[in-house]
């Protein structure tokens, strides 16, 4: 491990990896070239929990930004990628929560889960409209095609939110932590809502599950203290896992439909069929 100007680095062949940093700027540029050699990736958790930084810029000769490498930083509110950056970690900037708008280049084509989560100021996510793998509507990031919701702004402005048509599979951890949906309708198209993807929202009180999903991922609703009521509009039975809602949740179901059960016989939900 390698020191030079409160960088900290690792090297290998001709490449370095920066690993951390021990100055106290608030504005940090992470430096293209260190000790001769090319920066080519931030590696995490280099920065996480820093609280002196404010923004980053990051150069174009890095490519790869760590797991967790900014995380919990609460007071970065502006990060600007550069060109070069082709990936980034899961919860790279997690907790971040003065972040409040991120754009991602041409060439970022690998996101990890929740790399952009929990962050309660972001509002937009922007994609530049020649990257092939990802995209942005209203500022809610989505991939090329908009099957995939990836990750939807923890400070997106309103209240309520129906999710597009085009959308098949909400992604992993896409809306946890939010802090400003109430509201939130899944349409027929979704087939599946992946874990932990509304965990503690935190103002969430009401969601509308379309008839086409059929896969629920672990904890998915878990931690949403404010919800109380889910509604399936599946008419063929689908087992709700336990502990998919918090206890005091009132989930309703289409009238007529049948065979709407609790797994494993745990029941701490009311099941109400709806009138038509």
């Amino acid at each position: 491990l390698s020191t030079s100007n409160n960088f900290t680095y690792t090297t290998s062949g001709s490449n370095a990896t920066i690993t951390g940093y021990t100055g106290t700027n608030a504005a940090v540029v992470i430096p293209s070239t260190i000790g001769g050699l090319a920066v080519r990736t931030v590696s995490g958790p280099g920065f996480a929990n820093n609280l002196n930084i404010t923004s980053v810029t990051i150069p174009n000769s890095v490519t790869s930004i760590g797991s967790n490498a900014f995380a919990g930083a609460p007071n970065l509110a502006t990060v600007n990628l550069g060109t070069g950056v082709t990936s980034l970690g899961a919860q790279a900037f997690y907790n971040c929560d003065a972040l409040t708008a991120i754009a991602i280049p041409a060439g970022l084509t690998t996101i990890g889960s929740e790399a952009l989560g929990g962050c309660d100021a972001l509002a937009s996510i922007s994609v530049d409209p020649s990257n092939p793998v990802f995209s942005d509507v209203g500022g809610v990031l989505f991939n090329k095609l908009q099957t995939t919701l990836v990750q939807y702004p923890g400070g997106l402005a309103g209240a309520t939110y129906t999710i597009p048509a085009s959308v098949t599979v909400i992604g992993e951890g896409s809306f946890r932590d939010n802090a400003t949906l109430a509201s939130v309708t899944i349409p027929n198209t979704v087939t599946a809502i992946g874990a932990n993807a509304f965990d503690g929202s935190q103002l969430l009180y009401d969601v509308t599950i379309g008839t086409g999903v059929t896969t629920i991922g672990a904890d998915a609703f878990a931690n949403i203290g404010t919800l109380t009521s889910a509604t399936f509009l599946r008419t063929q039975a689908i087992v709700i896992p336990a502990g998919l809602f918090p206890n005091a949740v009132t989930v309703y179901y289409m009238n007529g439909a049948t065979g709407y059960t609790v797994a494993n016989g745990y029941t701490p939900y009311s099941l109400v069929p709806l009138s038509t």
